[in-house]
């Protein structure tokens, strides 16, 4: 049965690549979670992670990319992470939005790339945000104080997260375009 499980080399690149992008994403959410859990700068904490998946998505085309943000967010949720449903909603349909607007109207590059994860994270805060304040968890003075500048901080990390994202759908090119 395994002799007819053979992957051309160009197929173990892309097993490679989507293996590195799952590793990314893990790492990001244990140092977000773990590392800086209970770091507040400015009294607000950081989201890395609508980042790396709207990178991901943007670098990868909506369809494997929004794949992998599906099953991402998905993770997220199942952590038990604040929010986590909603997660899945918003980053998922932000991110493949953001990556067809890309194709279709932007340059896939670095400030196109920096301006869709930056609504991306804003808006998916903001809905955190408005449903927190809607069931009388979070006044809404805390916007202010606590989710713009999240977003603001969380943005000075994205050129790391675009760089390494950047290297890593390199592997292998996109699979099945070759001829």
């Amino acid at each position: 049965m395994l002799e007819k499980f053979r992957l051309t080399p160009r197929q173990w690149k892309s097993v490679g690549k989507w293996t590195l992008y799952a590793a990314l994403f893990l790492v990001v959410m244990m140092v977000q979670t773990v590392c800086l859990g209970n770091v507040r700068i400015f009294g607000t904490g950081l989201s890395l992670l609508p980042i790396v998946c709207c990178c991901v998505c943007l670098k990868e085309a909506p369809g494997n990319g929004g794949v992998f943000v599906l099953i991402a967010s998905l993770v997220w949720c199942l952590s038990g992470a604040d929010s986590g449903s909603l997660a899945i909603l918003l980053w998922t349909s932000l991110s493949v939005l953001g990556a067809i607007v890309c194709q279709a109207l932007l340059n896939n590059r670095f400030l196109s790339c920096a301006l869709c994860s930056f609504i991306t994270l804003l808006v998916s805060e903001t809905v955190c945000f408005l449903s927190k304040f809607w069931f009388g968890g979070a006044q809404a003075d805390q916007y202010l104080k606590k989710v713009l500048p999240g977003v603001l901080l969380s943005m000075l990390f994205y050129p790391i997260l675009y760089g390494i994202t950047r290297s890593i759908s390199r592997i292998g090119g996109n699979y099945g375009t070759e001829s």
